[in-house]
């Protein structure tokens, strides 16, 4: 994994307790979700057949939400500065029997930005809506709270900013 690593092939996202910033100063070195640099690749280390997965009907994927997060961290991965090193991280409830989990955590104007992804549109925010009640002192007041990614539309509701995948450069782009 470290050659890999240094290679620039796969990047680890670290769990963070997100409780402020840095959030590499919280994080977990144990507790890590490991991201290819390109979507491809990860579709081949999965062997997936790419001529049958246009063919089949999508819904019967087992694994769209882990290609829907690859996707999104390969894009804000893009976004990273040049020299700088790129910083990925999620949270999950670190009390007992918790299931919580947010897909991505960042910085964003001096605060926490949680992101929620969403391969289709079932499915509650009960991880993100918990996230945002314990974690409020660190989030911004001003903007945006949080991002749910998905295929549908824009929308905002509760702080809440609902993006589809193709305007995720929207909030990282390098200026």
């Amino acid at each position: 994994m470290t050659l890999l690593e240094q290679a620039g092939l796969a990047y680890k996202a670290y769990h963070s307790s997100a409780q402020g910033l840095p959030l590499e100063a919280q994080i977990d070195p144990k507790k890590f979700k490991v991201f290819c640099l390109d979507i491809g690749l990860a579709h081949r280390i999965l062997r997936l057949p790419l001529s049958q997965l246009y063919l089949q009907k999508k819904d019967l994927l087992a694994n769209r939400g882990a290609v829907a997060e690859q996707f999104v961290a390969q894009e804000i991965l893009s976004y990273t500065r040049k020299n700088t090193s790129p910083r990925l991280f999620y949270w999950h409830r670190e009390a007992r029997a918790s299931q919580a989990e947010v897909d991505l955590v960042t910085e964003s104007q001096s605060s926490v930005l949680p992101i929620e992804i969403k391969s289709d549109r079932g499915g509650s925010s009960k991880s993100l809506s918990l996230f945002l009640r314990e974690k409020r002192p660190f989030l911004n007041p001003k903007g945006p709270q949080a991002l749910r990614l998905s295929k549908f539309h824009y929308g905002v509701r509760d702080g809440i900013v609902s993006l589809p995948f193709y305007a995720l450069m929207k909030y990282f782009r390098v200026s």
